[in-house]
């Protein structure tokens, strides 16, 4: 999820890819002879598929943009602390970081959720991840109330700022939708979280049964029912059958937070003459 997307980077110089080289051979145990192919996929940052010998694929080099009022430097430390966690079990292993901006991890082998069979798809799986990702940090403290409203508060002052005009009416909505969330986060404070924060079907790798996250750069702190929800609104715009359960008295309030949140990233992409990969629904 993005608001703004400034200058991509589509050069490495060769020194970082000798460093890079050197850690994907330490990590595989292996010395290889690598190319490097840019990946043209992704909004927000620059990706490149590094393989091995017969074209092995082996680890993904992602380079985040610098020219972005969402700042770079906060994602790429969100993603690097995911993949600190969560990496070898239900994320990519975390190969390589730069402070400069760069990530290598491993690329890991599968078929993205809205490109795999629904009839052989186990949702269970899905559900089950996500709860996995949520049980492994979950915390119950007042400052992560805090981080969570600022959060908002954030986004907020960026739409409200920006050059771009947002529509005043979505700026009003999201304003009245954070003041009602102060209240729901007192009352299930138990069940703040780690969240992935763009849980969308291709961030879903699956293979053979087994299903890990990729593109974490959006994870935060959050109640649960936000990914659960965003789930369900990417899952229906790519046709998935598969909806997450919400309890019923969040799920209109957690539907209009993505919503809005989407209108206004699609705002900014459209400003920006990004191309959009799936349809809102008009309201």
């Amino acid at each position: 999820m993005c608001f703004f997307i400034g200058g991509r980077s589509n050069l490495i110089s060769e020194e970082l890819k000798t460093k890079i080289e050197i850690a994907i051979i330490e990590s595989f145990k292996d010395y290889q002879e690598f190319s490097w192919q840019p990946i043209e996929k992704g909004y927000t940052n620059q990706k490149y598929l590094i393989s091995g010998k017969k074209n092995n694929p082996l680890a993904v080099c992602k380079i985040f943009s610098k020219n972005e009022i969402y700042k770079s430097e906060l994602r790429f430390e969100r993603e690097k602390h995911s993949l600190e966690l969560f990496g070898g079990d239900i994320a990519p292993q975390l190969i390589w970081s730069s402070k400069s901006g760069i990530i290598v991890y491993e690329y890991l082998v599968g078929v993205e959720l809205h490109l795999v069979d629904y009839n052989n798809l186990n949702p269970a799986l899905i559900t089950e991840l996500i709860k996995k990702v949520h049980k492994k940090t979950r915390k119950e403290s007042k400052s992560l109330k805090d981080d969570v409203l600022k959060y908002y508060s954030s986004i907020l002052e960026l739409v409200s700022s920006s050059t771009d005009e947002y529509p005043k009416k979505l700026i009003d909505k999201l304003r009245k939708l954070t003041i009602r969330q102060s209240e729901i986060l007192d009352d299930h404070s138990k069940y703040i979280t780690h969240v992935h924060g763009d849980l969308i079907p291709p961030n879903f790798i699956i293979n053979d049964g087994d299903v890990k996250l990729l593109d974490w750069e959006f994870s935060r702190t959050e109640l649960p029912f936000f990914d659960f929800q965003y789930f369900n609104y990417y899952a229906k715009a790519h046709g998935i059958p598969i909806q997450l359960s919400i309890p019923g008295n969040l799920e209109k309030f957690y539907h209009d937070l993505v919503d809005i949140l989407e209108r206004l990233w699609r705002h900014g992409y459209l400003k920006k003459n990004k191309e959009i990969f799936y349809d809102i629904e008009k309201p």
